[in-house]
């Protein structure tokens, strides 16, 4: 039986969460975890330790979804995918210097999705020590 992949997701907008969540889960992903802001975001990743984090770029707060992505995976090691609208160019130059990351656009079609985390997932492992 293969184990389902764990994902942390990260969205401010508590409808857009719950669509996200429920299609995730719709496509076999297990949510362990959801959080509405970027320090909330870190929390539980640290502590649910998910395969990969589903990560909206522009949160409220003092912590925006690029910071928090870097400080995840500067600690962890765990990929990140962004969903985002089309944001400020400085915001998408940030994201994209963010190590392990992919990112797919709102409003955000299933298999699009899915790819982009699977995609984020196998270059992830190849990256890894004995990755193949």
């Amino acid at each position: 039986m293969v184990q389902q992949r764990r994902i942390v997701l990260v969205e401010d907008e508590m409808i857009v969460l719950e669509d996200l969540r429920r299609r995730l889960v719709g496509m076999g992903y297990d949510v362990v975890a959801t959080a509405a802001s970027g320090r909330e975001a870190v929390e539980m990743a640290s502590t649910h330790r998910p395969d990969i984090v589903v990560m909206d770029i522009s949160l409220r707060g003092d912590m925006d979804g690029v910071e928090a992505a870097g400080r995840i995976f500067d600690s962890t090691g765990i990929p990140i995918v962004y969903v985002t609208g089309l944001g400020d160019p400085e915001t998408m130059q940030r994201a994209q210097l963010t190590p392990g990351f992919s990112f797919v656009l709102k409003p955000v079609e299933d298999h699009e999705l899915k790819y982009v985390i699977e995609l984020a997932l196998h270059k992830h492992s190849m990256s890894q020590p004995g990755g193949r």
